[in-house]
């Protein structure tokens, strides 16, 4: 009998140490869904698919086998045009210069696949040597960390006043691989889309039900806000909507 129950315990005791083994493994899974500076966080590719480029935090990569270019450099930050819907990125590695610029705007590129981003590519080698021309499509990469729920903690640098909601706290619910969101406002259920672009984030399109409460007040602030906002940050399991670097809303992230 003694052992009996011996052995009992010592299966226990491996089955609560597998939980814990299993428990660890997840969260390992999901810190892996992070963002690195090796990540490219934007691709492009030529529309006769002879092209491709990527851009990341540490570097810029042109490569093209047709014409046995393969160009790289350190990263630089974009120069932004007036009206944001252009980036210009210069570089140079060598005697090797390229100009990259990108469009806002609806591409249709190789194998009739579309994207948001028209790409034009200036490359040229040497002093006299002529400047070649290309273009194609690319997109940003999606930044899965923000695929989750996300409950209001504050809005505007004031701490949520709990009392104000009965049931539900405020909260978004961000889906970045449709680009589509959903949530509460306090009082009225919304839908939208969201644009992002590396460290931009911006909620478009909003539609809400019509519902009369107590706190339309703070529901019409909240709604105004999310859609001012243009940047965002996490860390320590926060959302940090930003505008012109201030922070303007702080959600926290719930299972």
């Amino acid at each position: 009998m003694k052992r009996i129950v011996i052995i009992l315990f010592f299966i226990g005791f491996l089955s609560c140490d597998t939980t814990k083994k299993s428990s660890s493994a997840i969260m390992t899974k999901e810190a892996n869904l992070l963002k690195s500076k090796e990540e490219g966080y934007f691709k492009a590719v030529g529309k006769d698919s002879m092209w491709i480029l990527e851009i990341s935090e540490q570097q810029i990569r042109f490569k093209n086998s047709q014409q046995q270019i393969d160009f790289t450099a350190l990263h630089v930050e974009p120069i932004r045009a007036t009206d944001a819907n252009i980036k210009l990125y210069t570089v140079q590695s060598g005697d090797e210069n390229v100009q990259i610029s990108i469009y806002a705007q609806p591409c249709e590129g190789y194998n009739n696949q579309k994207s948001d981003y028209k790409v034009e590519i200036k490359w040229k080698k040497g002093f006299n040597s002529e400047e070649e021309l290309f273009s194609g499509c690319g997109k940003y990469s999606i930044d899965y960390r923000l695929y989750d729920n996300w409950v209001l903690e504050s809005l505007e640098g004031k701490e949520l006043d709990r009392t104000l909601f009965q049931n539900n706290m405020p909260s978004i619910e961000i889906n970045s691989s449709t680009k589509k969101i959903s949530g509460f406002s306090g009082c009225n259920r919304f839908n939208g889309s969201i644009s992002q672009e590396r460290d931009l984030l911006r909620f478009t399109q909003i539609i809400s039900t019509k519902m009369v409460c107590n706190n339309l007040t703070f529901e019409t602030t909240f709604l105004k806000v999310i859609q001012q906002s243009t940047g965002y940050k996490i860390k320590n399991n926060r959302l940090l909507l930003t505008q012109s670097d201030q922070v303007i809303a702080v959600f926290r992230k719930i299972d």
